[in-house]
């Protein structure tokens, strides 16, 4: 993706169009060189940083926040949305923002889309931006922007596959590399947001199953297929960080269990999950996957009708998973919507 974005900068920037611009602030937006920097990550913290400083400095420099640029579609807001900073820079420039532009409403912010096809929510993904997640969080709660999270990026990435999976890819390296862009705290931000998503059900498409990429991956999958490339071209497969990954995606995973409310036909992407994986993963994480996932096979055709079926023993669906401490189908089986069990099940 970095490649194919160097690639648009470069074609577009020698024929730039003459933007009719206010100041400062806009005319830096014309420059793709003004924010781009050559790491992975791409936006230069730094440059990022200053345009956020000379907005502060100078507010009526800014005309149009929302104004794209002619090369990559970046608009002030998305470089907004990409600020990791711990010294409450984004919420200066986000209050300071709406106070010097009275017409500006928090929806249209959202259907802004990059040339890679990134919203404001894949952006404070990308770049482990907590105050902006915070500040998407609490719009959530007054407008309903599952459409927004749901949305892909050119690679086919909703949010929740975006997220999950640049966790995967920069585990490792946040424990190895004390200087990493994503530092413990942005592999700790990852976390809060996947869950999040998965709490909102953000993982569902249309028809009732996970979401999935242009390779048919959900965020499940992804998470492994990245893990797996990542450390086998980088650290190798270190058990410690085995152990920290598939901690992860086994809470993950519990928690997608939750709040499924008994919609079992998503798991079926879940069964048989090696073969959405393109490369072959070691078998230290591999026997870990395959103990996990076929404890979902115990449940994965239930329903609230047969989730009340007693086997030869008189025992529900439910009682014999908390019989196999099987604490995976006990999440699923107990969260099914519409389902009421006998007293004895929730005492036990």
């Amino acid at each position: 993706m970095i490649v194919l974005l160097m690639f648009i900068l470069s074609n577009c920037y020698g024929g730039l169009v003459k933007l009719n611009t206010k100041g400062v602030v806009d005319d830096l937006l014309k420059n793709p060189l003004s924010y781009i920097g050559n790491s992975a990550v791409a936006f230069d913290r730094s440059e990022v940083i200053g345009i956020m400083n000379k907005f502060l400095e100078h507010p009526e420099e800014l005309e149009n926040p929302l104004a794209l640029s002619v090369c990559d579609r970046i608009s002030f807001m998305h470089l907004l949305f990409s600020v990791k900073s711990n010294e409450g820079l984004f919420d200066l420039v986000y209050r300071e923002l709406f106070n010097k532009h009275k017409q500006l409403k928090e929806e249209p912010i959202f259907k802004l889309k990059t040339e890679l096809g990134y919203n404001i929510i894949h952006i404070t993904i990308k770049y482990a931006n907590q105050r902006g997640f915070e500040r998407i969080k609490e719009i959530d709660k007054k407008r309903d922007l599952k459409k927004y999270f749901l949305s892909t990026d050119i690679l086919g990435k909703d949010t929740l596959n975006l997220a999950s999976s640049i966790f995967a890819a920069v585990l490792v390296n946040s424990y190895e590399n004390d200087n990493s862009y994503y530092d413990k705290d942005s592999v700790s931000f990852l976390k809060d947001a996947i869950l999040y998503m998965i709490s909102k059900k953000y993982f569902l498409n249309n028809r009732g199953l996970l979401s999935e990429n242009e390779h048919g991956r959900n965020f499940l999958i992804e998470a492994i297929d990245t893990f797996t490339k990542k450390n086998l071209n980088g650290f190798g497969f270190n058990y410690k960080y085995v152990e920290e990954f598939f901690s992860t995606f086994r809470m993950f995973f519990i928690n997608l269990l939750i709040n499924l409310q008994g919609n079992s036909r998503a798991l079926d992407s879940l069964i048989g999950w090696e073969r959405s994986v393109q490369t072959k993963v070691p078998p230290i994480l591999r026997d870990k996957l395959d103990v996990l996932i076929e404890k979902i096979e115990f449940i994965h055709k239930i329903n609230k009708y047969s989730a009340l079926h007693r086997n030869k023993k008189g025992l529900l669906p439910i009682e014999e998973a908390i019989e196999m401490n099987n604490e995976e189908s006990v999440a699923f089986l107990i969260n099914i919507k519409d389902c009421n069990y006998p007293n004895r099940v929730y005492e036990r």
